[in-house]
């Protein structure tokens, strides 16, 4: 009489047959499903990196036209070029992959540095108060990329590129526009050392949280000075360093509503 085969013994045999034989291994469905996961994950990663890269090309076709230089530079390009196949060379990837990555990467980044169009000069003054920092440097480039003159004032010292005003009372009295971007420790301090010099200027601050300020930001209002403004991006995460400068906007309110 046959033998009755145990339920446990069907489940294991249901279970090797859900296997799959791939590469001399036993992979199941689960498993590719993991992987095909984490590959696209990898993907997500190497798009976010690629946009990055054209946002750093895009500043730096701002910058190359600012300074009258040409987009085309062949001896950065042979560098960058030999730097990308000796990455690749180094993590096992065929040479022929890695010159046509080189190359796509390298002409979209002339592509998009020969797209930038600077705007006519402003003819306006912005001070940018802290603009050693992160935030203030992107604010710096964002302004001058838009035909504004750019100074700058930073405890720290003089900014590679910007003329610098160690002053900041003569720098406010002399600008158009003051941009406060210094950190949350010290902004209030900042912002009475602003007011004490009764500005003219449109002024607005950057700072991520406003009740630390909120005082200075009330007097301030109350006396008709400035804007209270934010990037589109939170500041808190350094925002401006993902978006793109010629797309980006600056979006603010009057610091009267603080009264």
């Amino acid at each position: 009489m046959p033998r009755a085969v145990p339920v446990v013994e069907n489940a294991a045999a249901m279970a090797i047959l859900d296997l799959m034989l791939i590469g001399g291994f036993f992979v199941s469905e689960a498993e590719i499903a993991r992987l095909r996961e984490e590959i696209a994950d990898v993907d997500r990663e190497i798009v976010a990196n690629v946009a990055k890269r054209l946002h750093l090309a895009e500043q730096l076709g701002v910058e190359k036209k600012l300074e009258g230089r040409p987009i085309v530079a062949v001896d950065t390009e042979d560098r960058v070029f030999t730097r990308l196949l000796t990455e690749g060379a180094t993590r096992g990837i065929s040479l022929a992959f890695a010159e046509g990555l080189a190359r796509l990467l390298i002409d979209e980044s002339v592509r998009v540095q020969d797209l930038v169009r600077l705007p006519p000069s402003a003819k306006r003054r912005i001070l940018v108060v802290g603009g050693a920092g992160s935030m203030g440097r992107w604010l710096s480039r964002y302004f001058r990329s838009r035909g504004y003159e750019v100074v700058v004032h930073d405890i720290a010292g003089a900014v590679e590129d910007y003329p610098f005003e160690p002053d900041l009372g003569k720098g406010v009295r002399a600008a158009d526009v003051v941009a406060v971007a210094v950190p949350m420790t010290v902004c209030a301090e900042v912002l009475e050392r602003i007011a004490a010099v009764q500005p003219s200027a449109l002024l607005f601050d950057v700072a991520s949280l406003k009740a630390p300020i909120e005082k200075q930001l009330r007097s301030m209002g109350a006396a008709g000075y400035g804007l209270r403004a934010s990037t589109r991006s939170s500041a808190r995460t350094c925002g401006p360093c993902r978006a793109a400068t010629s797309r980006s906007a600056i979006a603010g309110t009057p610091w009267r509503s603080w009264r």
